[in-house]
């Protein structure tokens, strides 16, 4: 599953995405002055909220128009278990990114 993330000024909207499908979407308040542990801690909680063990994701995918945000809720991603070394890793270099050919 790929986590998508859509970082506003009022809102953040989550997703879960596996293959063409949606499989959840939550929505929690922007907020600037949150840490990284706190957000963390929200993620956790929204994904088990739907179900969903930290340890399945495979990636993310984020877009934000409130860039201190968003430093924090990729610090946040790293800190989320991890199923493997090579995700832990990848969560370190933000995610590589997907190649054209990769993206379909």
């Amino acid at each position: 599953m790929i986590l998508a993330i859509d970082i506003g000024n009022s809102n953040i909207v989550l997703g879960g995405l596996e293959g063409d499908a949606i499989t959840f979407e939550a929505r929690m308040a922007t907020d600037q002055i949150k840490t990284s542990d706190q957000y963390c801690a929200d993620l956790k909680s929204m994904l088990s909220l739907f179900g969903v063990d930290p340890v399945s994701l495979e990636g993310s995918i984020i877009s934000s128009v409130v860039p201190p945000v968003m430093a924090s809720v990729c610090e946040a991603l790293e800190r989320l278990p991890s199923g493997s070394e090579d995700r832990a890793e990848a969560g370190r270099q933000r995610w590589p990114r997907l190649s054209e050919e990769e993206r379909g």
